[in-house]
């Protein structure tokens, strides 16, 4: 469903907190555009909305627009917890082993690669399964889109990649509620 756009005098025009996060529903973010703003009034507005709405991801979208957008719930993610965090460690193992294997030369040929940046996307020809590692940090935190790639990717983990409707979002709900494990 096409955002809820909602065109605003300020930032200190915004509908109630309860009301906007009731039009922002799990297929719907509502995108706040406002006429005048500066820095200072959009990142008190965030900071209010993300308070007042704990199941909603609330940020700066443009120059002069806040999205916020429902994301999965802190239950959900309880009830999900040891899969989640079992995808997690199975995501972090498998970045260590192909980037240890493709750093040594002995990766195995039939996963494609491209160096960006300071990571790698490895995608396996028949399997379809994409992971996108760092190439330099073991010890460290999950990129919510490269977990949100490998769970869609990676049949095993298919329970996980079905609670993802906003994947970045959701991913990094997820990850925040339980810590990054």
């Amino acid at each position: 469903m096409p955002p809820l756009w909602l065109d605003r005098a300020t930032p200190l025009d915004i509908d109630p907190a309860d009301e906007l996060g009731a039009l922002a529903v799990r297929d719907r973010h509502v995108v706040l555009r406002f006429a005048r703003c500066d820095d200072a009034s959009l990142r008190a507005a965030i900071d209010r909305l993300g308070r007042a709405l704990p199941d909603h991801s609330v940020f700066l979208s443009g120059v002069d627009t806040i999205t916020v957008l429902r994301v999965i719930s802190r239950a959900e993610i309880e009830r999900h917890r040891a899969s989640i965090t079992e995808a997690v460690t199975a995501y972090r193992r498998t970045c260590d082993s192909l980037v240890e294997r493709y750093q040594d030369g002995s990766l195995d040929p039939a996963w494609d690669t491209g160096e960006h940046g300071m990571e790698c996307r490895f995608e396996h020809r028949e399997t379809g399964q994409i992971v996108e590692a760092p190439l330099l940090m073991r010890a460290r935190r999950v990129d919510p889109y490269f977990f949100a790639l490998f769970v869609k990717s990676t049949p095993e983990w298919r329970p996980v990649a079905d609670l993802l409707v906003e994947d970045f979002h959701d991913a990094a709900r997820m990850l925040d509620v339980l810590g990054n494990p």
